[in-house]
């Protein structure tokens, strides 16, 4: 069953779900989804996995944790989403929406590599892989330039836990 597998990989019991809404209520992005938070879980309650891995939501949540921090129960749909990203990986789906495998990809090699996301790495990947080098320069340079884009990754300190992790799969 499914849904024992959701809660055991996310660490929580989205069967306490009893849709009050929050989630989709406080979700940054929900207006830009095909099937809103509290959808989501439903459906992932119902067994509806195959129509979840292949729908824009999965793909546009940014997992900033919003909707587990505003839920009654501590669900994270930003979990649930990362599962199903994975699980549309590992089934070959094409995502609904076009350049978000590249950027899965680049996000997981870097935490392979660092164990915590390196932006200019990660983002240089991303722009190899899609061949889309200049349509944000702008934006790449104002932030190069404030500091948020550091060109010197870090590593944690766990990181053989990590890459453990990564060859285990």
């Amino acid at each position: 069953m499914r849904v024992l597998e959701i809660n055991d990989l996310t660490n929580q019991n989205i069967l306490l779900c009893y849709q009050c809404q929050k989630c989709t209520a406080t979700c940054p992005v929900s207006n830009y989804m095909d099937i809103k938070p509290d959808v989501v879980v439903r459906m992932a309650i119902n067994g509806k996995i195959n129509e979840l891995m292949r729908c824009k939501t999965i793909w546009l949540c940014t997992g900033c944790e919003t909707c587990g921090s505003r839920c009654p129960n501590l669900i994270s749909v930003g979990k649930i989403n990362e599962y199903l990203r994975q699980l549309a990986f590992e089934n070959n789906i094409e995502p609904a929406i076009k350049p978000a495998l590249e950027i899965h990809r680049a996000f997981l090699n870097s935490i392979e590599r660092f164990g915590i996301v390196h932006e200019a790495s990660m983002l240089a990947e991303f722009k190899i892989r899609t061949k889309d080098f200049f349509s944000d320069l702008k934006l790449g340079i104002k932030m190069f330039l404030k500091g948020k884009i550091p060109l010197k990754p870090h590593t944690i300190k766990g990181i053989r836990e990590i890459k453990r992790m990564f060859e285990e799969k």
